[in-house]
């Protein structure tokens, strides 16, 4: 299963901003 760097940056962004 391939995904798009794109979704990986923004699980970051969400991740931090949940934090």
């Amino acid at each position: 299963m391939r995904f798009p760097s794109s979704l990986g940056y923004y699980f970051q962004v969400f991740r931090q901003s949940e934090m």
